[in-house]
């Protein structure tokens, strides 16, 4: 065996990082995204909800459009969106030893 990594004294011989991609713009199609559509238009079906379990260590809010008078914020593939969240996993980021991860 060969030591990757000696933190603290101790000896590491393999450890795996993990890191949940970012989202940075609004795209409908991706499951860190909230949006409320017009007309049921959107690509994951009507107002979807993001799927945070995926986010093992919790998530951020990385953009918001917030709705003001039903006013359109964006338009995406002929579709009308009223609102969106964009969330993105939080990241471990570094090796920690006494991660359970």
């Amino acid at each position: 065996w060969k030591v990757l990594a000696t933190i603290n004294g101790c000896e590491y011989f393999s450890y795996t990082v993990y890191e949940c991609k970012k989202q940075r713009a609004f795209d409908p199609t991706s499951s860190l995204v909230t949006y409320h559509d017009h007309k049921s238009c959107g690509p994951r079906g009507d107002d979807a909800q993001a799927d945070l379990s995926q986010c093992a260590l919790g998530y951020d809010i990385a953009k918001e459009g917030k709705s003001v008078d039903w006013k359109v914020l964006a338009t995406i593939n002929g579709c009308e969106y009223f609102s969106y969240t964009v969330y993105e996993c939080k990241k471990q980021r570094a090796f920690d030893p006494t991660s359970s991860l």
